[in-house]
């Protein structure tokens, strides 16, 4: 294999866990025609730095399918419509994520536990998501979904109009350099942050 992998054409569906914990895998080539990457299919995958996706086919991306991997930039398909909880967390040489114009669901803690991810941009014929500043919201920019965690500002003054903030404490993860958060009045709902060592919760 010599590190790189090509999926077999005709695949229909990467099973879960198919690939977990394989530290031999450099490279992942997935064929057209292949619609669902399920749980866990490359999840662990430590050496993995490179997936090409294609761009015609796949719908769904599973639970922890490619988290803590050694990714540094993701691009989700146009086609995609689901990301599953966790698909890309814990990659801790993650730096940017774009995200396709028919992505229509992103669970918990998608890209949680990124600490260098400097930029989220969304296409933007993307009816339910949009990013603002590198950063990733919902559409009509009420609900603050998640924060490039890898970015140096020390503050953030969250916009006016923003309701929620309840990613179940992965809005915020790892932000290493995050030491305020502004809130405006318009915030009604905001969930506990997870590992940011210089923030202050005094003023949240």
């Amino acid at each position: 294999m010599n590190g790189k992998l090509f999926i077999k054409r005709g695949t229909k569906v990467i099973g879960g866990g198919s690939f977990d914990g394989n530290c031999e895998i450099v490279s992942v080539r997935i064929p057209d025609g292949c619609n669902y990457i399920n749980d866990f299919a490359f999840h662990r995958c430590l050496s993995l730095k490179e997936v090409r996706v294609p761009t015609h086919s796949v719908m769904e991306i599973g639970v922890k399918a490619f988290a803590c991997t050694n990714l540094e930039k993701i691009v989700v398909p146009d086609t995609v419509e689901f990301i599953d909880r966790l698909a890309f967390a814990f990659n801790h040489r993650l730096r940017s994520v774009h995200i396709g114009k028919e992505v229509a669901v992103i669970r918990s803690g998608a890209f949680a536990g990124c600490p260098i991810l400097e930029e989220i941009t969304v296409d933007p014929e993307n009816e339910y998501y949009c990013s603002i500043d590198g950063n990733l919201y919902s559409k009509d920019k009420k609900q603050f979904i998640c924060y490039a965690s890898g970015k140096t500002d020390k503050s953030i003054t969250v916009p006016d109009g923003v309701v929620t903030i309840n990613d179940y404490g992965y809005t915020f993860s790892d932000c290493l350099y995050l030491e305020e958060i502004i809130l405006p009045e318009s915030v009604e709902e905001f969930d506990w942050v997870y590992n940011c060592p210089k923030l202050d919760y005094s003023g949240i």
